[in-house]
């Protein structure tokens, strides 16, 4: 990622914060993707084949659909900024989709889904099939239809 911020080229991937002790015993940051080997960047040819002759970047995929994957990125970093924890979860479940009606998450559409009886928000990035899960807590939903 330095490479293409060195080079001035937009990409976006989200990160969450991993914490752990050191062997000597003090607490440590580290930042994560979120999505495993994945990384957005919006550009053109040019920048595209820059990006490529680093050697960080394996493949591109085109995208077909870009506002349908940049709202469901800009739906995963309000996830990310609550601060609660995330898990990625990698493929689409069927379930009721819904929309938060109150709380730091409101506008974020996702689906509920149930792990050992307790609730979570799917939010999906459909390009990827894949998405992130939060633990659902008081915030309000509402089914969308």
């Amino acid at each position: 990622m330095r490479a293409l911020v060195s080079m001035e080229i937009a990409f976006y991937c989200p990160v969450l914060p991993h914490r752990f002790r050191s062997p000597s015993g003090r607490l440590r940051t580290s930042y994560l993707p979120l999505f495993t080997n994945y990384l957005f960047m919006y550009s053109n040819g040019y920048d595209r084949y820059r990006a490529l002759k680093t050697n960080l970047i394996s493949k591109t995929i085109e995208v077909s659909d870009g506002l349908q994957l940049a709202n469901d990125l800009r739906q995963i970093q309000r996830l990310a900024q609550t601060g609660r924890p995330l898990s990625i979860e990698a493929n689409l479940q069927p379930g009721c989709k819904v929309r938060i009606k109150s709380g730091p998450l409101v506008g974020v559409e996702g689906i509920v889904t149930k792990k050992q009886g307790t609730e979570f928000l799917f939010v999906a990035v459909n390009f990827l099939q894949q998405g992130a899960v939060i633990k659902l807590e008081d915030d309000q939903v509402h089914p969308v239809f």
